[in-house]
């Protein structure tokens, strides 16, 4: 082993385990301490070794790569939540609270690949370095999430183990691979992608925690696959792939935008969307408008409430309104409701058994075209 790498060594091993105690005894390290932890690591290993600059051929070719993959995720992962229901995020989302929520990640995000980088353009081939920095990030990453477990009690270490570090080390194999081909920019592009939007989305899939793991453990090995079979043969014209993968993108957004909406407008999953054909809630809701309706269960029905916006049937017409009142008797809920634009209240009650479920989302304009249709029909 070369000095150099020795010194790599040496730095990494120390790094790993002033890491291993805080996450384990000491938990001083907060988001923003471990950034500058990092990005002080970073500056030794240039003062030790000097500073290699990021030149890698293809970076912009694995740059829409990236793009694609994630792109593709996302669109597949809600549209699951067609299946499986969704959730609302408990995160602020107002500007301030986005930016609050946001900045330590994209700190440490920048922080790790950084230091991912200077290690493995110094450690060259060397295969054991190239473990030991992808187990190092990997702890990196866990001492990121490391305060939504137990770490006091085994059970709690086991389900660290089990439901964070694997899926983590998954994507540190790929990170380090994309780092050791392409450099430290797609790392951070796509750790951008999978890692922040989260934070800015008011809801989530319902997924199961356990088989959220298991995405989380497949499809950076998916990616790892995929990029591997592409560029382990470099003297493939890039237009010629570049080309193949926009029209096999485009197919496959093809395939996902029909099978979506025909998802929507089915009727027969938990989500479906509904065109708005008056003018009853305007302002909040306008005539032309789509809303995503969610389909209540009788017990999702009991968790209504005042202010919600509830989409029912009446003499066999579906009616978006609000409702203003709730009153429970004999085991069944019925509801009074007011259209916003509307001056007085309904004129019916509506039983528990006409209720179709709540109105989620409210899409702008596109459904213009089908309440034309209808009115000229």
């Amino acid at each position: 082993m070369k000095s150099s790498e020795k010194k790599l060594l040496v730095v990494e091993i120390i790094t790993l385990v002033i890491l291993i105690l805080d996450i384990f005894v000491t938990n001083i390290l907060n988001d923003y301490l471990l950034a500058l932890f990092l990005l002080l690591i970073f500056g030794i290993i240039v003062f030790l070794t000097g500073y290699t600059r990021n030149r890698h051929l293809y970076t912009k070719d694995i740059l829409l790569n990236i793009f694609i993959y994630c792109f593709l995720y996302y669109i597949i992962i809600y549209l699951s939540g067609i299946f499986i229901g969704f959730l609302k995020t408990s995160y602020n989302l107002s500007l301030i609270g986005i930016i609050k929520n946001i900045m330590p990640i994209i700190i440490n995000i920048i922080a790790c690949e950084l230091l991912r980088y200077m290690f493995i353009s110094k450690c060259g081939k060397n295969k054991f370095l190239l473990i030991f920095t992808c187990l190092l990030c990997t702890f990196i990453d866990v001492k990121l999430i490391s305060y939504a477990y137990d770490l006091s009690t085994l059970a709690g270490i086991i389900k660290i183990g089990y439901m964070s570090f694997l899926p983590l080390f998954s994507k540190n194999i790929l990170m380090t691979y994309l780092c050791y081909k392409f450099g430290y920019v797609p790392n951070c592009i796509y750790r951008f992608f999978m890692e922040i939007p989260i934070y800015m989305l008011p809801i989530v899939p319902n997924i199961n925690e356990y088989f959220d793991t298991i995405i989380d453990l497949l499809f950076p090995a998916i990616i790892l696959y995929l990029t591997y079979r592409e560029f382990k043969n470099e003297k493939k014209q890039i237009k010629s792939r570049t080309s193949n993968r926009l029209q096999n993108m485009l197919s496959v957004i093809v395939i996902i935008f029909i099978l979506l909406v025909v998802s929507l407008t089915s009727g027969i999953f938990k989500y479906y969307s509904l065109a708005i054909g008056s003018n009853s809630m305007a302002n909040s809701i306008n005539k032309g408008d789509v809303v995503i309706v969610e389909k209540l269960s009788s017990e999702e029905v009991k968790s209504l409430d005042v202010g919600d916006v509830l989409v029912y049937k009446h003499n066999d017409v579906v009616i978006v309104h609000r409702i203003v009142r709730i009153a429970h008797i004999n085991n069944n809920y019925y509801f009074n409701t007011k259209g916003d634009n509307n001056n007085n209240e309904d004129s019916w009650t509506i039983e528990q058994s006409s209720v179709i479920g709540r109105a989620k989302i409210r899409i702008p304009y596109v459904g213009i075209p089908t309440v034309w249709l209808n009115e000229k029909v």
